[in-house]
């Protein structure tokens, strides 16, 4: 099915022809909106169930840069907490097969957001003023005025089944920028992201399950990909592991880290595989990273023929003991347990440090190895906490 909207004014037509086609769509019970080459205005658009968003090539959706279009305000979670606050600039709620397809481009205007609310001083404030929420009722935690606000996620699917984003480029996005929460079966195929400022991740895969990353490129302002579970002790009362997650044959070429897990990980995390994927330029490779306060578990997790050039810190780096700071008091969620997480086939060319490790007596590790690497790096391994630091056979 086509959902028809009014493209008739050529670029630069009307402001909610995208959004409205996608009404359009849900109200006939599923379809596709096809949104022709030139560049379309738009605030939020919201999917329903059955219904496809797909870029023709040359099409650009320019969401808004007024943070006003983007109320009434709606629940989400921000950096691993839940309440309530702007409309992300894709969305779906609850809704199965939804898709954003094709090979046009989403362009989410992050200049505005980051010079308007991304400043870290304010982020800094935000997060404070969330965290201090926590022993509210989700519903209640308000960050709707705008002192109070917080900068949107791009594009965020919420408690969805069967979730495709292919083949299409997504750049400048106020906050991070793909972000699938609660969701079941996620697909992420050939799609190129391309964001700066801070705190523009370019995937959070937050407590999903059944989740395939392939072919994609990443060049980003944080993290490219991060796996997630929630924050603290409201990550623990939501209780939803991120686990099965499959990423493959992946670029990375700018951002913190190419892949990240953490440092939001309360609900729990299994069963990762990130194999064949290039990393070339970030701050950091790989990263697994938690702290005092955070709970819940990291655990079979492997990292396999990833190849690493011109690393600007560490190509491997585990942190049990991330963000050692006032501003961020215990979380009250107890120590995180770590099994089972391997590094096999690793190659690193240009690194400041090869393997990084902290960790911290109340955060158990076992099971972590390393076999099969070949790093190149100014100083090759560089321990905190681990009472024995290598052994022989690789094994931590």
């Amino acid at each position: 099915m086509f959902c028809a909207a009014d493209f008739t004014g050529g670029p630069g037509g009307p402001a909610d022809a995208v959004a409205a086609a996608a009404r359009r769509c849900a109200e006939l019970g599923g379809g596709r909106v096809v949104v022709p080459p030139g560049v379309w205005s738009s605030g939020p658009v919201e999917l329903a169930n059955d219904v496809e968003l797909h870029l023709e090539e040359g099409a650009v959706v320019e969401f808004v840069a007024d943070w006003r279009s983007y109320l009434p305000e709606t629940t989400v979670r921000w950096e691993g907490m839940e309440c309530v606050s702007l409309r992300p600039l894709v969305h779906a709620r609850g809704a199965r097969n939804v898709a954003v397809t094709g090979r046009g481009v989403l362009r989410g205007n992050g200049a505005y957001w980051h010079e308007r609310f991304g400043s870290k001083e304010e982020r800094i404030a935000r997060s404070i003023r969330l965290r201090g929420m926590r022993t509210i009722p989700p519903l209640e935690r308000l960050l709707v005025a705008e002192d109070d606000l917080l900068r949107p996620s791009f594009v965020c699917f919420i408690g969805c089944r069967d979730v495709l984003m292919e083949d299409f480029t997504i750049e400048s996005g106020p906050m991070w920028t793909l972000h699938p929460t609660y969701c079941q079966g996620v697909t992420l195929r050939r799609v190129v992201v391309r964001t700066s400022g801070p705190n523009t991740d370019g995937l959070d895969t937050d407590s999903c399950e059944d989740v395939l990353v392939e072919d994609c490129e990443f060049c980003t302002g944080d993290d490219c990909i991060a796996i997630k579970s929630g924050l603290d002790d409201d990550g623990v009362r939501v209780g939803r592991p991120c686990r099965n997650v499959v990423v493959r044959r992946c670029r990375m070429l700018g951002g913190h880290a190419g892949v990240a897990i953490g440092s939001e990980v309360s609900g729990g995390i299994s069963d990762i595989l990130v194999s064949d994927c290039e990393m070339r330029g970030t701050g950091i490779g790989v990263r697994l990273k938690s702290r005092p306060g955070r709970g819940g578990y990291v655990r079979d997790v492997r990292f396999e023929n990833l190849r690493m050039r011109d690393i600007v810190s560490t190509a491997i780096h585990f942190d049990l003991d991330y963000i050692q700071s006032a501003d961020y008091p215990d979380g009250g969620a107890g120590g995180t347990s770590v099994e089972d997480v391997s590094f096999a086939d690793i190659s690193c060319r240009g690194a400041k440090i090869g393997v990084f490790l902290r960790g911290n007596p109340a955060m158990p590790v076992r099971g972590l190895s390393f076999s099969k690497m070949d790093i190149h790096a100014d100083g090759k391994l560089v321990t905190e906490g681990f009472p024995v630091p290598y052994s022989d056979d690789g094994t931590l």
